[in-house]
């Protein structure tokens, strides 16, 4: 069940990573290629970016974690044992996935506040920029558990290799 979950969540991330680098891309070569050619632009591009780039990031942080390509002091985990690792791993991970619920139910205030704020070109609220957080940090809270459990399994398994 908890592979299943990664590769839901790894799939969505991947899916929101393309299509945000398509919303960004072509409309700003799009609009660079209309300002050197014919000095004029698109004026909808730069709210398109605005609007698809905290989902990019988001996206972008999910995948990294699931990856373990996060942030972390490395040569603490060369420095000690198996066991104790687990075990900082283990804190380590519910503080962060409590630093994650905390930061999803403040954003989720934020994009309830913003909903009647609009990017004025495109009209589209700026609560979906804001649910980039929402949606991102849940993916971070739920890739964080389940990486646990995995580092768990793993360990499990190696004491009982040892044992035996």
């Amino acid at each position: 069940m908890v592979f299943v979950v990664d590769w839901v969540v790894r799939w969505v991330c991947a899916v929101i990573l393309w299509v945000g680098f398509g919303c960004m891309f072509f409309p700003t070569l799009i609009n660079a290629t209309l300002r050197y050619t014919t000095n004029q632009s698109l004026v909808w591009s730069e709210q398109i970016v605005q609007l698809v780039f905290p989902w990019f990031i988001m996206a972008g942080a999910v995948l990294a974690a699931q990856h373990s390509r996060h942030i972390r002091l490395q040569i603490l985990y060369m420095l000690c044992p198996p066991k104790i690792i687990i075990g900082v791993e283990s804190v380590t991970t519910f503080v962060v996935f409590s630093a994650c619920l905390l930061v999803v139910f403040y954003a989720t205030q934020v994009t309830l506040l913003e909903k009647n704020t609009f990017f004025t070109l495109l009209n589209v609220t700026q609560a979906w920029s804001y649910a980039a957080l929402v949606v991102g940090y849940s993916g971070l809270a739920v890739t964080n558990m389940t990486g646990l459990y995995r580092r768990w399994q793993e360990n499990v398994e190696r004491i009982e290799k040892q044992k035996s």
